[in-house]
């Protein structure tokens, strides 16, 4: 059996490898006719007009042949429906390798091969549109795209098809080729066993569920399942078994067994499967819960003859650090699943047991700057606008909540957005300023949960610019994706000083689990002197030196931007109960004056749309002015008070105060202090 790129994380029903230069193929044929494939979650459409319009992707026959049909049953002819039909799974394209993307279409009106980055859900190369016009006999004739894209660098992709205006089109024969020859001869087996499993020492219907083996229902947990030996005839094999069903019935089988990996070791894992739809393998990290490594993704689809053959699925993996997993198996869609000749292999022999104990494990290097695995909240806490903050991109009409859930033993951040079909970008971040230093080295890690594209990133709070963020991890639609955890990190090293907010960019739509937030450095910060300009908090100001005002440096306070779809750029919003942190002013802060004994501050709500509530005390009572300053440093409002209290204050900003960046600088005759704030309208 010819060996595929376990690269390739592409699969739609009907794939078949006929080549090794062969990409990928769908003629459809393997579907039964009105298969609604867009529940089944091979395929979705992306509606860019009057989007409430319900449309349909189901397959149908024409004198033996099938083909993928899209419709809008109600469509107004006088009116367009623009919409985006597009393949559930990406495909590697390489850096300097040229695809060739051909597919027949039939209808009346416009329409035009895409293919679309998943990261930004744009299209990266685009055919010239195609357009019969209403005219009968040429929306009755079938029309051949063709598409050539070279990428510059390596990435994934999707297969897209636009189709303009409205009514009925017809898709057929997609096809992917590149411009590599054909692999003459497979790899050599690597020559280290760590682990296999013919099944041939277990008793015949043996349950292996909890034992050597175990499985977890993602979808219908409800269903009942199953996970036994097998004989038949001469052979011995795992069966999974699951009730049937016409729906999604996700399930993953997990090997019960540790599997030490080392970082730089050439890895294999191989085994036979046999059955419909689609299966992959996975190798999961224990520590972060997420898969590491995945194998391509075989579909049999549901055809009687695939479905009977048994399928060798095989991943090749070399780390880049150590790592303890477990290796599993997806099953997606529903039906029974068999398993046989499960081979784990290395390119190193194992170590002994005793060369095991003898080596300790070791502590990653460097200090935490910031970490929160959420167990010091209760459950069902609202955090929102206290610990961490939230800013909406898009539709910001959308209820949204920021709360602390349980499952199980573990705890973590997550983030709820009312259901939507269309974008509603929102970033996440802690709601605390932290410093970095230049030439410091840095790695920001999170775990997230959920459908759809994420990112970690460190974002600056003088620009709301992000300086580095992980890559953007899509899970797409895929109800298997979105439950499992996956893990971000970046490394990375300012080149200059920096005020910055740790931040997850939640891009579209959906629900977001969000974990083990960590910011670790190379230096332990904590014990550093302050640089120039940064403040010595025990210095005590001289007289009639708090009434000295520095002016903002260029920079600090800029009007906030609007940020395009999928930018998640946000300005830090201070929520209450951070104020027992005083800002330390820097170079380029609203005053030079440092902190003051006995002096707190707290200003919150940030962003506001019209009031502050202001919590201030001081060692001695005296009058005070509060003043608004601009990012210029210029006074915009006055307030005048004679005293403060523990409890609460209240002021109302002036009417004509433009939405942007503000400060709230408090001044008294010994003193002067001020906290940052965003005035949105």
């Amino acid at each position: 059996m010819k060996k595929i790129l376990t690269t390739l994380l592409f699969c739609v029903f009907g794939l078949a490898v006929t080549a090794q230069n062969t990409v990928y193929e769908n003629t459809f044929d393997s579907y039964d006719v009105a298969t609604d494939i867009v529940t089944q979650g091979d395929y979705y459409l992306d509606a860019y007009q009057l989007t409430d319009e319900p449309r349909t992707l189901v397959i149908a026959e024409e004198d033996g042949n099938k083909f993928m049909s899209y419709d809008i049953p109600a469509a107004d002819p006088n009116k367009g429906y623009n919409t985006m039909i597009k393949g559930s799974n990406e495909f590697a394209l390489k850096a300097g390798v040229t695809y060739t993307f051909t597919a027949k279409t039939r209808g009346a009106f416009v329409r035009g091969l895409r293919v679309i980055n998943p990261a930004t859900n744009a299209a990266v190369a685009a055919e010239a549109l195609y357009n019969a016009t209403n005219d009968a006999e040429k929306a009755a004739e079938w029309y051949e795209h063709s598409l050539t894209i070279t990428p510059n660098e390596d990435m994934m992709g999707y297969v897209g098809i636009l189709r303009n205006w409205n009514g009925k089109l017809d898709i057929d024969d997609l096809l992917i080729v590149d411009d590599q020859a054909e692999e003459e001869t497979p790899d050599p087996m690597l020559p280290y066993v760590h682990y296999a499993n013919d099944f041939s020492t277990y008793a015949h219907q043996e349950d292996v569920n909890e034992g050597d083996f175990n499985f977890e229902g993602f979808q219908q947990p409800e269903l009942a399942r199953s996970l036994t030996v097998q004989h038949d005839n001469d052979e011995e094999y795992l069966q999974l078994s699951i009730e049937s069903t016409n729906a999604g019935a996700n399930t993953i089988v997990r090997i019960l067994k540790e599997f030490q990996f080392k970082a730089g070791v050439d890895y294999s894992v191989s085994m036979d499967t046999r059955g419909s739809f689609k299966r992959s393998i996975r190798v999961i990290n224990n520590e972060s819960g997420t898969a590491d490594f995945v194998s391509e993704v075989y579909n049999a689809t549901n055809d009687a003859t695939l479905s009977s053959e048994w399928y060798n699925l095989q991943i090749e993996f070399t780390p880049t650090e150590d790592f303890t997993a477990t290796i599993a198996v997806l099953r997606e869609w529903n039906s029974n699943l068999d398993f046989d000749n499960i081979e784990v292999r290395s390119s190193e022999e194992l170590p002994t047991e005793e060369e095991e104990e003898e080596t300790p494990p070791t502590e990653e290097s460097g200090y935490d700057v910031y970490f929160n695995d959420f167990t010091e909240y209760t459950e069902n806490q609202d955090v929102d606008n206290v610990d961490f903050m939230k800013k909406v991109f898009q539709q910001e009409d959308l209820a949204r909540t920021l709360t602390v859930q349980k499952e199980g033993e573990n705890q973590f951040l997550k983030l709820t957005i009312e259901a939507t079909s269309t974008s509603a970008n929102t970033l996440v971040s802690v709601n605390q300023e932290f410093s970095l230093k230049a030439g410091v080295e840095y790695i920001l890690r999170g775990k997230t949960r959920g459908k759809f594209s994420r990112s970690v990133r460190i974002v600056n709070v003088e620009d709301e610019e992000p300086l580095f963020s992980s890559e953007d991890y899509n899970a797409r639609n895929d109800d298997a994706l979105g439950a499992e955890w996956y893990q971000h990190e970046v490394v990375f090293t300012p080149e200059a000083d920096a005020t910055v907010y740790i931040s997850v960019l939640r891009t579209w739509n959906g629900d977001l689990d969000i974990d083990d937030l960590q910011l670790r450095s190379t230096v332990d910060q904590e014990e550093e002197t302050p640089g120039e300009g940064e403040g010595e908090e025990e210095e005590t100001p001289g007289e009639g030196e708090g009434e000295e005002e520095e002016t903002p440096g260029e920079g600090e306070g800029e009007e906030e931007e609007t940020p395009g779809e999928g930018e998640g750029e946000e300005e830090e919003t201070p929520g209450e109960g951070e104020g027992e942190e005083e800002e330390t002013p820097g170079e380029g802060d609203i005053t030079s004056i440092e902190d003051v004994d006995g002096v707190q501050l707290q200003v919150y709500p940030s962003p506001t749309n019209s009031a502050l509530n202001i919590k201030y005390s001081d060692a001695d009572s005296q009058p005070f002015v509060i003043s608004i300053l601009n990012t210029q440093g210029q006074v915009v409002q006055t307030v005048n008070k004679t005293s403060f209290s523990s409890d609460v204050t209240k002021i109302t900003l002036d009417n004509k105060l433009q939405n942007g960046v503000y400060f709230i600088k408090i001044s008294t005759s010994t003193s002067e202090v001020s906290k940052r704030f965003i005035l949105l309208r």
